[in-house]
């Protein structure tokens, strides 16, 4: 059964390298309004020393971006390890529906999103030097934050200010 650990963001992969501003912008007022627990911990899949995001992509970046250092992540061991009511009781069931349901569809895909990331990195010249984290692919890629905003370091960064 899966678990919840206060992990290193250092160690944490992300599988996906676009990210809507809308949602980073209503997960920061979440946690301004101290309101960020119902969404439930970011979910993620171990991969060697390394854990691979399955779920909570805009949590985690704005977790690296605020400087937090660690984040309180699910760890899930099977596409069936699921969340439950008596685990995160401050999740809505319908939300922690939906985030099984992610669970059981990207176990297996987040690796291959991972993979697909590294190759577009790659490919604009951008290749980490490690594998890929996502304080590396902040670093070098300055992610993309859709619909199209390129994104700013600076101004994500000024989101602390809201504190």
């Amino acid at each position: 059964m899966g678990r919840i650990e206060e992990i290193s963001l250092d160690l944490i992969l992300p599988s996906q390298l676009h990210l809507r501003e809308s949602s980073l912008q209503r997960v920061l007022a979440m946690k301004k309004q101290g309101l960020d627990d119902i969404l439930g911990p970011p979910v993620v899949r171990a991969v060697g020393d390394y854990l691979l995001t399955l779920d909570g992509h805009h949590r985690l970046i704005l977790q690296h971006l605020l400087r937090e250092g660690k984040s309180k992540v699910y760890v899930a061991k099977s596409e069936t390890d699921f969340l439950s009511p008596e685990l995160v009781p401050q999740m809505p069931l319908m939300a922690i529906r939906e985030t099984n349901e992610l669970i059981r569809i990207r176990y297996d895909l987040a690796m291959d999103d991972y993979l697909c990331l590294l190759r577009e990195l790659e490919q604009q010249g951008l290749a980490p030097e490690g594998k890929g984290t996502s304080a590396e692919i902040i670093q070098l890629y300055h992610l993309k934050i859709e619909p199209d905003l390129s994104y700013d370091k600076s101004r994500i960064i000024q989101m602390q200010d809201f504190f």
